[in-house]
């Protein structure tokens, strides 16, 4: 009991992204080893200058910028650019470099081959990303906005996987409420996003800034939107996992029960759902507790710390009836056994989880538990569709 309480506690089926949640200010330093510079090639050097001509920044990055950190020659280098995808495209057509793999041009990153001997990975710099992680202040300067305005189609031939990954560190990274902010309501990023196009931004900046460091990425999707089929569509978009669906569609369907909730301090409210997502007969077991969704709607309604306290530190009462419980006293298996099962399960519910086996089973035989219907007695499509 001690290990399932500790699981339900602290376990999660998200991976999160670990984000710094002040800014992180570079040092700067410069490196002038062996191993920097063996990398300078004349087909490297060719590149830079060919960037530099046409006023693009060209940058070491990734894996490349820690193995020289540390003296080891990196055995490949990726490279960060100003340029878009398209901007790359234009320019190595100009001067007849071939280009590689362009199906990487859906996440940004554009492979070049230099005088038939070398090649090099370069990606576009993501704008709203690093700002969040780097700039000291949620002012924009006014010509990078601009340029994002003129060429928000080029998102539209990003691949759906790149979207998520980027949004995943997005929406609970550093100033999320402000990026968001700027991205929606500022550059109109919501149907490349796959996201309605009246999102709900204040709300958003609300659960932000009360949770920050505690939230799943598609609690803060889920806050932005209004109804499931919201949260379909983006699901459409960015080809989310069953888990995180799942999340983002509880939220949206419970929210205003939940507004509810918090608005009269009903606590039995928040119980019951976690019992009847952990608990309830025939139950689907989703690889994510029903305990860590709740906690992560209370969040997304702003609910005060103390309530998540004591939901974590609720121990969940068990159902005490099993099926074999039922077959010992004369029940039938099958579908009577089932609804016997929902009739007692619902009988514990309303004595608050009191009732004991014992109890309950004394009224596995009450005249009120429905019989089954005979698949005889139901139309052709409906025994076909129940069937599945």
């Amino acid at each position: 009991m001690i290990l399932k309480s500790l699981v339900q506690k602290f376990s999660s089926s998200f991976i999160r992204p670990v984000l710094a949640k002040n800014r992180i200010n570079p040092r700067k330093m410069k490196i002038d080893t062996p191993e920097f510079r063996s990398l300078f090639t004349p087909q490297l050097n060719k590149l830079s200058e060919l960037f530099k001509e046409n006023n693009y920044d060209l940058r070491i990055a990734g894996g490349a910028v820690r193995d020289l950190l540390m003296g080891i020659r990196p055995a490949d280098v990726d490279f960060a650019t100003t340029a878009t995808p398209t901007q790359m495209k234009e320019l190595f057509d100009k001067e007849q470099i071939r280009m590689l793999h362009k199906r990487g041009e859906e996440h940004g990153t554009i492979t070049c081959r230099m005088d038939d001997k070398e090649n090099f990975e370069i990606t576009t710099l993501r704008y709203f990303r690093f700002f969040g992680r780097i700039s000291s202040s949620a002012e924009h300067e006014c010509e990078t906005i601009k340029a994002i305005k003129e060429n928000s189609e080029g998102l539209a031939g990003v691949s759906a996987e790149r979207i998520w990954t980027e949004m995943k560190r997005l929406v609970i990274g550093r100033m999320a409420d402000h990026v968001i902010r700027c991205m929606l309501d500022e550059c109109k990023l919501q149907k490349y996003l796959g996201l309605p196009e009246d999102t709900n931004v204040d709300r958003f900046a609300r659960v932000f800034r009360k949770y920050e460091m505690h939230l799943e990425p598609m609690t803060m999707i889920a806050s932005l939107c209004e109804t499931p089929e919201d949260i379909d569509r983006f699901h459409k978009k960015t080809k989310l996992s069953n888990v995180e669906r799942i999340l983002g569609e509880f939220i949206v369907g419970y929210r205003k029960s939940a507004e509810h909730a918090l608005s009269t301090g009903a606590l039995d409210w928040w119980k019951d759902v976690i019992v009847q997502l952990e608990v309830t007969p025939g139950h689907d077991k989703q690889k994510v507790s029903g305990l860590y969704q709740v906690v992560q709607l209370a969040r997304a309604v702003c609910a005060d710390e103390k309530l998540i306290k004591e939901l974590e530190s609720w121990t969940i009462p068990i159902f005490p009836v099993k099926g074999l419980d039922l077959m010992a006293v004369g029940v039938e298996r099958g579908p009577k056994m089932k609804l016997t099962l929902t009739y007692l399960f619902e009988l514990w519910q309303k004595s608050r989880y009191e009732m004991s086996k014992e109890e309950l089973l004394t009224h596995a035989h009450d005249s009120c538990i429905p019989n089954p219907q005979s698949p005889t007695s139901l139309p052709k499509k409906r025994r076909r569709e129940e069937s599945w």
